[in-house]
């Protein structure tokens, strides 16, 4: 199923299910739907499994079928928000594990405390757009290092390709 599949049976399913919905969202200036995923799988199991696989490319999906429905007012910015997933979404936080990278998942908990994000990338290849050069940076203190010039004398600017 291609993603011009997937944004018709989106859109027929928003059309379906969450058109009022839509449109009440949008006269009130809201920036997003909350759908029950229930609905979803109802309508067809396939895309809801997708959903769940690969939810950063099916919330996108969704937005473009949004806004092929012609809906009055600005929908550029509209995103979809689901609840009510199946319990095998529901995860622990303390159970949260590598295979989680990229699945959709409920995680209830209360934020207790907040830090700065350490990142953990050890290399980082970049790539100067005047010459196409790639250069590697290892990345040993806390901040992100890009590189600070090319052989062909470029400064900044460099295309982050790997890290």
């Amino acid at each position: 199923m291609d993603i011009g599949e997937q944004a018709q049976i989106l859109q027929d399913f928003f059309e379906h299910y969450y058109y009022d919905n839509l449109v009440k969202a949008v006269q009130k200036g809201d920036s997003y739907i909350v759908v029950d995923f229930h609905d979803l799988a109802l309508h067809n199991v396939d895309l809801a499994q997708k959903v769940l696989d690969t939810p950063e490319d099916m919330l996108k999906t969704a937005q473009l079928a949004i806004e092929k429905l012609n809906l009055q007012g600005d929908v550029s910015q509209f995103f979809v928000r689901f609840y009510n997933l199946p319990s095998s979404q529901h995860v622990v936080i303390r159970n949260i594990r590598s295979k989680h990278i990229g699945k959709f998942i409920q995680v209830e908990a209360v934020v207790r405390q907040k830090g700065d994000v350490r990142p953990h990338v050890t290399n980082a290849k970049f790539e100067c757009p005047s010459c196409g050069n790639v250069i590697n940076v290892v990345q040993v203190e806390q901040k992100f290092k890009e590189p600070g010039q090319c052989g062909c004398g470029r400064k900044g600017g460099f295309r982050l390709l790997d890290k």
